[in-house]
């Protein structure tokens, strides 16, 4: 589900197996890692590969049992369990507040916006957030665009100004200071390590 690009300076034979939400066992979110061969997951991509889309019951069964196999041995590999949304275990008010915050993370939020949104007086609305989250409303609107923009460092080579602004954040420099606020390095150290 994320964009990416690849750049290759010379010729090379890639397999791409794109693998449905389904073949993941429910309840797991995949590590995204950097530099990992794994020999097995080489191996049963291109077993699945080779018999490719012949109809033959026998072929379709081997192929589907090497691509369930990959997916288990993909999550075993890389998989933890996926943390609950926020928003599950939220008294529904508030829960419909962080829906906003999510949704629109790169629109000003404010807090008596999500009070309304929440049906509450701003001051409870602030305390009940704190409470539930762990963060104010405001921190949890930077959590999430800094987690947003960790995806787009990661998946894309858009400019870190352009990226500071597609979250949300006007000024290159605040972006900067935020981000190694909250990772302890620079977007440019994230970009790089990633």
């Amino acid at each position: 589900g994320v964009d990416g690009w690849c750049d290759w300076d010379t010729p090379s034979d890639f397999l791409n197996i794109e693998l449905g939400a389904s073949t993941l066992p429910p309840g797991v979110a995949l590590r995204i890692g950097q530099n990992v061969a794994d020999p097995l997951v080489v191996q049963l991509a291109l077993a699945a590969h080779r018999v490719g889309p012949d109809p033959d019951d026998t072929a379709a069964l081997y192929r589907d049992t090497m691509l369930v196999t990959l997916g288990a041995h993909i999550a075993r590999t890389f998989g933890a369990a996926a943390p609950p949304p926020p928003a599950a275990t939220l008294d529904p008010r508030l829960a419909r507040a962080v829906a906003v915050i999510e949704d629109r993370f790169a629109e000003p939020q404010r807090l008596d916006a999500l009070a309304s949104v929440a049906g509450m007086s701003p001051f409870h609305f602030a305390k009940s957030f704190k409470a539930a989250t762990g963060f104010a409303p405001h921190q949890y609107l930077v959590k999430v665009r800094i987690a947003r923009s960790q995806v787009l460092l990661r998946t894309t080579r858009l400019p870190i100004a352009e990226i500071a602004f597609s979250v949300g954040i006007e000024k290159t420099s605040q972006f900067i200071a935020l981000f190694r606020r909250w990772t302890g390095i620079t977007p440019g150290q994230f970009r790089a390590d990633a």
